[in-house]
């Protein structure tokens, strides 16, 4: 059996040991798990025009664009605001969503990564990365973009409206 001590050391060793390990983070990016889908057979406008429509339809609204990157925000829920915003009333808490579209050949791959931003566009404006736990609800928005782009038909089948 072990002792009080030894057992305190091997939590503290396996902790370490844990912490240490990139397929066991969080956070989306370092663990590889950032929300993605491939679409092919599209204009990149069709992409980013599903883009839209479909944050819009959950209620996110268009903040800027730097190249193929788009930020989409909207208000935190009331439950954001209780773990992220603090116990100050004056505290915003608004979602923001990165949107980042790579031509890969002749498809488009489009990758988000939510935030939680405290005081946004403020001076001490605070961004953290949302974690893994939230990958399903931003994997089935991108799933809902790829659907929308498809609606319109295959680049090849449209191909005749577009001359």
């Amino acid at each position: 059996m072990l002792g009080k001590y030894s057992r305190f050391s091997l939590l503290l060793i396996l902790t370490a040991v844990l912490t240490q390990c990139q397929t066991l983070s969080l956070d989306m990016q370092k663990s590889g798990n950032v929300p993605n889908v491939t679409i092919e057979g599209v204009y990149q406008e069709q992409v980013v025009s599903a883009c839209s429509d479909v944050l819009k339809d959950h209620g996110y609204r268009f903040s800027t664009s730097r190249g193929s990157s788009y930020l989409y925000e909207k208000p935190g829920s009331r439950m954001d605001f209780l773990a992220w915003g603090g116990f100050s009333t004056d505290q915003e808490v608004v979602v923001r969503v990165a949107v980042h579209i790579r031509k890969l050949g002749d498809a488009y791959e489009v990758e988000c990564q939510p935030y939680i931003v405290i005081r946004p566009g403020e001076h001490l404006e605070d961004a953290r990365k949302m974690t893994r736990m939230k990958t399903g609800k931003y994997q089935k928005l991108l799933n809902e973009i790829k659907e929308r782009c498809y609606q319109g038909g295959p680049l090849s089948e449209n191909w005749e409206a577009w001359n």
